[in-house]
């Protein structure tokens, strides 16, 4: 249960009319760095002075207003006002403390105490959720927690089904939905709406709950990986790794600890084995496997005690299907004792190689490029204050051009964490890397990961072994320390941090002692600068000993999870995914039909539709795991359209259908022209907005139809954009 340290989280969604829903995603490959700061940018809130800021929502029709007072959201069918007027159990809600609006881009929260009210502005509409840093109190019994929240403006609140809605006599202007609450482990928790006259309350059922209770969209398990032909103590999942669609799980145990590694991929959202790889002149005890890396097309695979544990790593490369050897990786000074192999990370064609024994347990770790099909050694690389006992190298990992090299016994085992960067063809180092709060034992940088300018460094040792995590951001060359993390529910003997992994946003850590050695891991990701714990991860079978969050890694959409020690020392490995639907929004035309929706999801789920024209089908309401979700339409013999959405598994799906009497507009004219050079792309909204890539000038730009004005939405790091594409909604 929770105490002084816990924290709660609650969240919902507030848009324009039925047009609520997730922001279609960016195309396949996109950057979603770039996707995040161009909204952070487009839905940022200004400081209009006197405590009071604005802010902009083009896609839901809204302007909003922050203020002491609450929130303010004005459509151009009516206005509404929400304020927080207390939270608690039953009847006994506590007095919210006055506070004014901190903002920064799109981000906007009012920090009351022991609660933080907070709003995030985006496509998708208003997100607004709610942080509590302790329990309000005690619930009586059958009391819920509750949040309640003062109504007023021209619009009314009426509960219909799982939403709110704020009608003119021009039909439903705002949607107030898509409330959803989960716990640490990831346990959908009960929760709904009320709403008492001039007053909404959000009611979540939180006993028994594992807090944080978290409502942002929760990853589910969607398979167990083994091996065919696992046998006791092969310890498969001592090693894993994922990029996109494939995984490679390390099996350094199997067959008399010669070693091997399975890769498996991804199809249909079903993850099937696709090869097992061994190295060509493989032998007894040389762990093959105990470390693994992919990247696309390429595997790295470590074997540190082969030949006397010198050590070696072996790249793979795949073609048609087919894995085979490529090169056998050796270093150059390499002698007997060394370990090379025991840590190996790739990234396209550059693999960094640790060998933590080198010299007397000060360590090393070794650079290798790849041209065309050969391999060679770059770079040998050393920290500028190696000593003896370091076990510099004991964890590595590349991005690019940068790579980060552990050393945990640094200095009394506090450790250090070392970042090389290249330049041309020599790898420099940029900065050493300690923890702001480090202590003697912590074992800071037993665990290490890089994406991009983002650094994770794991201390397994702190705290009593309860363990923690850091991360590390780059700007201009300089690496400062953004967050340490630590586990919520953290325990002495969990080892948090003993495994890292970051993918852009996406933190995954093990904590591999964590319940009796049964162990879990922790989901964070990060909006804007602040980073939050998003869920627990938990094998759905698992029991003591499995050391579940022995390895860890997080790739795009997915995370995989190595519990080596399951079912006696065979092992298994654990694939989590978030919730996914195969579209959310549709188009159709005046008649009436039948449609359906793809979800991926590994848990019991609803489907529901929220609009009067759209219906279930009969065995689509509900079910458990991925399925398919069928649904009709009734016929429109108005004129425009008409747009209502479907809720499946906390997701909206928006179903646009237009009139018989529908007349697209056909006559040509010049919309705009002042202020454009040689503009090559344009797309357009259901507003009628039009979006132009303006080639000469370098900028994307915006004509909103309603004001018949333009303006420049992003120019900076563009040159010479050529096209330019936005769904229904100007996302």
């Amino acid at each position: 249960m929770a105490g002084d340290r816990t924290f709660s989280y609650v969240r919902i969604w507030l848009a324009a009319g039925a047009c609520m829903g997730l922001a279609p995603a960016w195309g396949a490959g996109a950057d979603e760095g770039l996707r995040q700061a161009f909204e952070r940018a487009r839905y940022s809130l200004e400081d209009s002075g006197r405590g009071t800021y604005m802010g902009e929502n083009l896609a839901q029709r809204l302007t909003l207003e922050f203020n002491e007072q609450g929130a303010r959201l004005i459509h151009p069918d009516g206005s509404v006002n929400f304020h927080l007027t207390g939270y608690g159990y039953g009847e006994r809600l506590r007095t919210p403390a006055s506070a004014e609006p901190t903002v920064a881009g799109n981000r906007v929260e009012y920090r009351r105490g022991d609660l933080t009210e907070w709003y995030v502005n985006g496509a998708q509409g208003l997100e607004q959720g709610f942080t509590l840093a302790k329990r309000p109190g005690t619930a009586g019994e059958g009391e819920l927690l509750a949040i309640a929240l003062g109504v007023a403006g021209e619009l009314a609140p009426k509960l219909k089904a799982d939403a709110v809605l704020f009608e003119s006599s021009k039909g439903v202007v705002l949607r107030y939905a898509g409330l959803k609450a989960s716990d640490a482990r990831g346990r959908v928790l009960s929760s709904r709406l009320e709403v008492r006259g001039g007053e909404i309350r959000l009611m979540v059922e939180d006993r028994g709950a594992q807090y944080p209770l978290v409502v942002d969209p929760t990853w589910t398990q969607q398979q167990k990986l083994t091996a065919s032909d696992g046998t006791v103590n092969g310890a498969f999942g001592a090693s894993v790794s994922l990029s996109g669609d494939t995984a490679v799980i390390g099996v350094p145990r199997k067959n008399s600890s010669q070693g091997a590694a399975h890769v498996f991929v991804r199809s249909g959202g079903v993850w099937s084995p696709q090869e097992n790889l061994t190295a060509l002149d493989g032998a007894a005890n040389d762990n093959f496997g105990l470390s693994a890396s992919v990247s696309g097309d390429t595997v790295v695979i470590g074997a540190f005690s082969k030949n006397s544990n010198q050590g070696t790593a072996y790249a793979f490369v795949r073609s048609g299907g087919v894995w085979s050897q490529q090169q056998k990786l050796t270093a150059l000074d390499g002698a007997v004792g060394d370990s090379f192999g025991f840590s190996a990370s790739v990234s396209g064609d550059t693999a960094v190689i640790g060998a933590y024994s080198k010299n007397r347990l000060q360590g090393a770790a070794y650079v290798f490029v790849r041209s065309g099909v050969v391999w060679s050694q770059q770079q040998k690389l050393t920290a500028s204050d190696n000593q003896v006992n370091d076990f510099f190298g004991y964890a590595v990992s590349v991005s690019g051009d940068t790579a980060v090299i552990g050393a945990f016994n640094k200095n009394g085992g506090q450790g250090a964490a070392y970042v090389f960067v290249r330049s041309g063809v020599v790898w420099s180092q940029q900065q050493k890397l300690t923890a702001s709060d480090g202590a003697g034992f912590d074992s800071f940088g037993q665990a290490v990961s890089v994406s991009g300018d983002t650094v994770v460094i794991g201390a397994p040792d702190n705290n009593t072994s309860q363990g923690a995590a850091y991360a590390f951001v780059r700007s201009a060359g300089v690496w400062g320390q953004q967050r340490k993390f630590t586990a919520l529910d953290g325990a002495p003997n969990d080892h948090f941090g003993a495994a890292v992994s970051v993918g852009g946003d996406a933190v995954v850590v093990g904590a591999r002692g964590k319940n009796s050695n049964q162990g879990v891991a922790y989901l964070f990701v990060r909006r804007g600068v602040v980073w939050s714990q998003q869920q627990e991860l938990t094998d759905s079978d698992g029991v003591s000993l499995d050391s579940f969050g022995q390895s860890v890694s997080v790739s795009g959409d997915a995370a995989v999870i190595g519990a080596f020690n399951k079912n006696g020392g065979q092992g298994a490995a654990y694939v989590f995914v978030p919730t996914r639907l195969g579209t959310n929004a549709l188009l159709f035309g005046s008649a009436a039909g039948t449609s359906s929706v793809v979800l991926t999801y590994n848990a019991g789920w609803t489907a529901t539709a929220n609009d009067s024209f759209l219906h279930i089908s009969a065995g689509s309401a509900s079910g458990t795991g991925n399925g398919l979700v069928v649904f009709t339409y009734d016929a429109f013999a108005g004129t425009g359209t008409r747009t209502g959405t479907l809720t499946i598994a906390g997701l909206t799906v928006t179903v646009t259908q237009a009139g018989t009497n529908y007349v697209p507009v056909t006559a040509m004219t010049t919309l705009v022209s002042t202020g454009l050079n040689s503009p090559l792309g344009i797309a357009v909204d259901h507003s009628g907005n039009l979006y132009i890539a303006d080639t000469s000038n370098g900028a994307i730009k915006e004509w909103i139809a309603s004001t018949q004005q333009i303006t420049t939405l992003v120019s900076l790091g563009l040159i010479f954009p050529t096209g330019v594409a936005v769904d229904g909604f100007g996302n």
